[in-house]
């Protein structure tokens, strides 16, 4: 028997919108076709361990590529090493069977606070770090 609140965990995430309407930096961000939420079986998404909220996010995205028919899963967190030292992640590589490209899907989910009185808007988003 599934996790009930891991099946809100996934549909609040599921559900959130796009932070931007556009490319941001020339970036397109993803997109979400639908999936009929019925159909899912909340069983295959099982999470037990305490995680990180990046690491979550990452389970509950492949639970969606999974039960996509847009999309299939290539590969997934491969690690980038040369010389021995780790120089990053690529979270996934997907296949997009309605535009017939591969896709480099680096996943990003984050709480930000957001500070109206910065003049640049993409400013007015604080993330965790000051930073992002």
């Amino acid at each position: 028997m599934y996790n009930k609140n891991l099946k809100e965990q996934f549909l609040g995430f599921y559900l959130t919108p796009a932070l931007f309407n556009d490319q941001i930096y020339g970036l397109d961000q993803f997109e979400f076709d639908e999936i009929d939420l019925k159909l899912l079986n909340f069983n295959d998404l099982e999470i037990k361990e305490q995680i990180p909220l990046g690491k979550r996010i990452e389970r509950f995205f492949e639970f969606y590529i999974k039960n996509s028919k847009r999309y299939d899963l290539i590969l997934k967190n491969i690690q980038i090493i040369t010389n021995k030292k780790t120089l990053g992640e690529i979270d996934f590589i997907l296949y997009d069977n309605k535009n017939k490209e591969f896709l480099h899907v680096e996943l990003v989910y984050k709480f930000y606070i957001y500070k109206k009185y910065f003049v640049s808007l993409l400013d007015r988003f604080v993330g965790p770090n000051r930073d992002d």
